[in-house]
């Protein structure tokens, strides 16, 4: 499995409640190295903690990042801008996240 992989399921597993966050982190560390940046993740982080413990929703949450990541393995020093998902595009997912789980609750 290369590191892509092996770092989106970290994510994964991370959504479905098998981690912690320290513990997906530590993962993520030992999976990526030093090319591991909490602040390149923080958006599918911020995905699984806006679900609110609703694991079916986080993994959509992750699994729509994951999609919508063109790098061919995040965390890597070496991508350009143009590859990384847009911060505004992210903060509309989000926005839409917050929305469908408003709506849920309701």
């Amino acid at each position: 499995m290369d590191k892509h992989t092996e770092s989106w399921s970290v994510l994964r597993a991370f959504a479905a409640g098998e981690y912690a966050l320290p513990e997906a982190e530590t993962q993520l560390q030992d999976i990526l190295g030093q090319s591991y940046t909490y602040s390149e993740w923080k958006p599918a982080f911020d995905a699984v903690f806006n679900a609110e413990e609703d694991n079916n929703l986080a993994l959509q949450a992750v699994e729509a990042l994951r999609l919508k990541s063109n790098a061919p393995h995040c965390g890597s020093s070496d991508l350009d801008d143009d590859s990384r998902t847009p911060i505004l595009e992210l903060s509309h997912l989000e926005e839409g996240l917050m929305t469908a789980v408003t709506d849920l609750v309701s």
